[in-house]
Order: structure tokens, then sequence, then C-alpha cells
């Protein structure tokens, strides 16, 4: 591509091998941004006259046959890529958020870290038992019962009930 004075300056040469013919070109208003959606292009056949242009991938290469069909003209081909999501995104990742980010991801490995932590103490304390874990929150929900005045049956019965499916969320420990 040459700038519009250049290509005067060279037609005021005179020679009548130098001609600038018409050239195809796909316009991107956004520049880069989506450009792992779009694709890329590559000049097919080439003529003195004239290049073809040829999607080489992403949309570019999906709508290839649309975009070089001369029936279609000048008509642009329309996408719904959402420019100001994909902008935001960008933003975030690579951006002056970048630190925002970071805060997350560390305060997200010390939630894990600390939830790991004591589950391993807790399982630690039952020798890594999950059944002599179970037993004791048995024992322990049935002798609430017993002090809360229910016969020992009952009591056991209470238990054992906090081990049923369901029962746990509705009556915890």
């Amino acid at each position: 591509k040459i700038a519009p004075e250049q290509q005067q300056a060279v037609h005021d040469i005179g020679e009548p091998g130098l001609l600038f013919g018409p050239r195809e070109e796909r316009l991107y208003p956004n520049g880069k941004l989506a450009a792992h959606v779009l694709g890329g292009t590559k000049f097919g056949r080439e003529g003195v006259m004239s290049a073809e242009i040829v999607g080489q991938s992403g949309v570019e290469k999906f709508a290839d046959a649309y975009l070089a069909d001369p029936a279609n003209g000048d008509k642009p081909l329309q996408l719904s890529i959402d420019l100001s999501v994909q902008s935001t995104i960008r933003e975030v990742l690579f951006g002056g958020m970048t630190a925002t980010t970071w805060v997350q991801i560390i305060k997200a490995c010390l939630l894990l870290g600390g939830a790991s932590f004591m589950a391993f103490m807790v399982m630690s304390h039952f020798g890594f038992s999950p059944e002599a874990m179970f037993a004791e929150a048995v024992r322990i929900k049935a002798d609430l019962a017993a002090k809360g005045g229910k016969p020992a049956e009952e009591a056991a019965r209470i238990g054992q009930s906090i081990m049923g499916p369901g029962n746990f969320v509705k009556d915890p420990v």
C-alpha cells in the first residue's frame, strides 16, 4: 500500500507499464480486537490489475465464499460479536485490572487452603477415619437428646437419625 500522493508521483513519471489496479481488501474497524475469532486472509491468484483475497482461518475462512461472491457487492458481513464484552475481558486480563485479578486468585487460594487445613485437622483428630468421625457425631447427638429428657432408646434413634438422607441439613449436630 502506498499513499495517494505517492501513487500520483509514480503516475506522473509517465511510464505506461506502471499501473495501479484496484485491490480488494477486508477492513476490520476495531483493528486486532477479536482477531482470534475473525481469522486472517492471504492473497490468492494475483494479476496485473487485481489480487484475490482468500480466507485462511476463523470467520474469514468460514465466510470466504460469501465475501468473494460478486453478487453480494459491497454488502458487509455482519457478525454478532459483543465488542464491549470482549474489550472488558481484554482489559481485565491484560490491562489495568490485572492486580485485582491476582488479588481474587490469591483470595481463592487462601480460602481453599484454609478449608483444606480445617478438614485435615478434623480428620486427624479421628485418625483419618470417616467412620470414627460419624460415630462420634451420632454419639454427641444421642447424648444431647438424652440430656434434653428423651428416653435412652429414643435418644439413640435421634442420634442415628442424623445419618439418614436429608436429615443432617435440617438438624445439624
